[in-house]
């Protein structure tokens, strides 16, 4: 075999090796180590999927909550994955699950919260005691945070209208298309005003055999208090041979905003989050649930308001913007918009993340 071309000075290069019987045969230069292609593209496919060292594994209450220590497998490549009917799995957000065979939830997914909403309070009950909430909405995987509602320490005695928080940013199906392999968190938190709400987590299955899911998948933004809504988690399920979830539910909906109360408006509602199914055959839809949460109504008249209501976190679909506040007259937050739904006909071998 002689070289036709190498390019020494490249970290990586592709060029061509001639065979005694004059074939072209691609092969890959890097860091002076020449090397088949097709080798280069087999071991990038099975970093996608896993090598199966982990063996075949089946959920049951011995395994079932990996957000404990003690019960996450140290290695997530597995050979055949299996949830049986009644059993319920609970992830961290940002779980990756890679299978060389293939991967059946005829049970429950249940994904915890990802991005969050760092925020501090205010003393309610002395005015002079606060300068006002200090918030950071994480936007998750979203291009923007949702902000915190306008804040004024007496805005009663002195009567104003205090502005609502701005929802987070969503997710253009564009990008997600592009680039939904380097999704790492999920859903935007919602704007805090004493509490803080998570959006919804991120899930990934890569498998080189079959996806089949039967059972329920939930991504949801989080929900409480009186901050805004988290927005929707992200859902991927990527397989070399077949994604079906015709009689399954993926649940990745964007929260309700809190509700108003004596001292803050009413918050807005997070963003419907992403689902993504790719491989080869056409995958097999069913049930996805992508809804925006719906912005609070103004349940409680304010007699000292201090704090607008702030927005919802992003995902696919944006986040709702707070209610403002005028006086002791709070009004409703406005709903986040929905999320999608995207199906691809491809290998999704180059998925090695």
């Amino acid at each position: 075999m002689t070289c036709m071309k190498i390019c020494a000075s490249a970290i990586l290069a592709t060029s061509i090796f001639m065979n005694s019987n004059a074939m072209a045969v691609p092969f890959v230069f890097i860091n002076g180590t020449v090397t088949d292609a097709n080798e280069i593209n087999a071991n990038f496919a099975s970093f996608f999927r896993g090598d199966g060292s982990a063996g075949d594994i089946t959920i049951d209450a011995t395994n079932d909550n990996w957000s404990n220590a003690s019960e996450l497998p140290a290695n997530l490549s597995f050979a055949d994955f299996l949830i049986p009917v009644g059993v319920t799995l609970t992830v961290p957000a940002g779980t990756t699950i890679r299978c060389s065979g293939t991967f059946t939830n005829d049970g429950t997914i249940n994904v915890l919260g990802g991005a969050e909403n760092a925020t501090t309070g205010f003393a309610s009950s002395v005015i002079s005691a606060s300068g006002g909430p200090s918030t950071a909405a994480h936007p998750g995987d979203t291009p923007k945070s949702a902000t915190t509602g306008q804040f004024d320490n007496n805005a009663i005695a002195v009567v104003k209208t205090l502005i609502g928080g701005q929802g987070g940013g969503s997710i253009p199906q564009a990008v997600t298309r592009a680039s939904f392999g380097q999704f790492k968190t999920g859903g935007g938190a919602g704007g805090g005003n004493t509490t803080a709400n998570r959006g919804g987590g991120l899930l990934k299955v890569y498998c080189g055999g079959a996806i089949a899911n039967t059972g329920s998948i939930n991504a949801t933004g989080a929900v409480g208090g009186t901050g805004g809504g988290g927005g929707g988690g992200i859902v991927i399920l990527a397989s070399q041979t077949s994604v079906d979830n015709v009689a399954g539910t993926i649940d990745v909906s964007g929260a309700d905003g809190g509700i108003s109360g004596s001292f803050f408006g009413a918050s807005g509602g997070g963003g419907g989050g992403v689902v993504v199914m790719i491989s080869p055959t056409a995958p097999v839809v069913g049930t996805e649930i992508v809804a925006g949460g719906a912005g609070a109504v103004a349940g409680t008249t304010t007699t000292q308001s201090r704090l607008a209501g702030s927005g919802g976190g992003g995902s696919g679909g944006a986040g709702g913007n707070g209610g403002n506040v005028a006086g002791n007259t709070a009004n409703a937050g406005s709903a986040g918009s929905a999320g999608y739904v995207i199906t691809m006909t491809s290998d999704p071998g180059h998925l090695a993340r």
